[in-house]
């Protein structure tokens, strides 16, 4: 199957959308797909949407996105006919709507993607206080891409429900295939069976509480800490070890909080330094305030780490309560998170029972590989019917 992978960005970076799109090009690749890469594309720089964009950002005081214009739009969509003209691609896949948006082609679209922007508006903190015309541009586009696609593919229900719902758009069409982990070289059984014996037995000692977020309010991390300190309170020795971002400026932290920084997944040692992370640590845990899925619970999952998260956006798909971790109510109040750690953690067994859970998860549902094949699948079933 020739598939003609569409992205505004470079999809052969590794860094961008924190590997997400690099990986899903991947997966497609090893699944039997040959790739036709088309992107990154280039942004339309008009002075009339520009100025738009600046009496919105500067006198109105709204959060204004120029590139969900028409226009904008209309030029990533020239340059992706124009570009597709020669292909002989069976079909095409993009990980978000905008380039598909005016694209014009006999070959039949698919989207892979996490979120709606109705999903978004007024979820994360930079589709808030939006002005008139970039809501007004967010629905159009949207209802246009997922319109002209044959196949829709979301990483959760929630993402799903949204196309359905808040665009009309007909179930049939629409499936729900996780993302994965996108760590290279995942940890097989024998080794995870081996890290969780290791993390057991050390349980006794200390208990270690991984976290890793590159916005320390979104993500939550105020919340884990927290977490951290009611659990210190509780009699449990504990450690929160936080990667990806620093608090806010003066704010002082306990002795066992350990700030990591910004760890680079595109360098050998980066890779190498998450792996012992993700190993030695007990919980992953990232209270996110806003989330479209969460790509680290899959690979805390892969090393048979449980997560701790809240009940939010699209976390529900890729935390299974019980059985890969646990889910919280965004109310939830830090002790509420503590109490359930500490019930289980007395439990060594029990403990025990659900590090082992987790990576079955991963090796059943959270993982590209299987995602690949049910992505495959999915292809070859549209291009039978068409």
């Amino acid at each position: 199957m020739k598939i003609a992978y569409v992205t505004h960005f470079d999809a052969r970076d590794v860094l961008t959308w924190s590997g997400t799109g690099f990986t899903i090009g991947a997966c497609l690749k090893e699944a039997g797909g040959e790739i036709e890469y088309i992107g990154p594309l280039k942004k339309q720089l008009n002075p009339i949407n520009i100025v738009r964009h600046l009496v919105n950002d500067k006198i109105l005081r709204k959060r204004d996105h120029p590139h969900r214009d028409p226009g904008f739009l209309r030029y990533y969509g020239a340059q992706v006919t124009q570009r597709l003209g020669g292909s002989t691609a069976d079909v095409i896949v993009s990980p978000g709507g905008l380039p598909l948006t005016y694209a014009r082609t006999h070959i039949p679209m698919v989207m892979w993607t996490d979120c709606t922007f109705a999903n978004l508006l007024d979820y994360y903190p930079t589709f808030s206080n939006l002005s008139a015309r970039t809501i007004r541009n967010g629905h159009d586009a949207e209802r246009r891409a997922l319109a002209n696609c044959s196949l829709l593919l979301f990483s959760s229900q929630w993402a799903a429900d949204s196309a359905i719902q808040d665009y009309g758009i007909d179930p049939a069409k629409v499936h729900i295939v996780p993302l994965g982990s996108n760590l290279p070289n995942n940890p097989d059984p024998a080794e995870v069976e081996r890290m969780i014996a290791a993390r057991v037995e050390k349980l006794a000692s200390k208990l270690t509480l991984f976290c890793c977020g590159a916005n320390w309010y979104r993500k939550g991390i105020d919340v884990a800490v927290k977490v951290a300190e009611r659990l210190n309170a509780m009699g449990l020795n504990t450690e929160l070890l936080i990667a990806g971002c620093s608090p806010p400026a003066g704010e002082k932290l306990p002795d066992y909080i350990r700030l990591l920084g910004f760890i680079n997944k595109s360098d050998a040692s980066g890779i190498a330094k998450l792996v012992e992370l993700y190993e030695s640590s007990h919980w992953f845990i990232l209270p996110t305030r806003a989330d479209c899925f969460g790509i680290v619970f899959c690979e805390a999952s892969s090393f048979g780490v449980p997560s701790l998260a809240p009940r939010t956006g699209g976390v529900a798909s890729a935390v299974t309560e019980r059985v890969n971790g646990y889910l919280f109510d965004p109310a939830a109040q830090a002790q509420d998170w503590a109490d359930r750690v500490s019930a289980v953690v007395r439990d060594p067994s029990a403990y025990a029972k659900l590090c082992l859970s987790s990576y079955e998860e991963y090796r059943k549902r959270l993982n590209w590989v299987t995602s690949g094949q049910t992505v495959k699948r999915l292809l070859q079933e549209m291009l039978a019917q068409n």
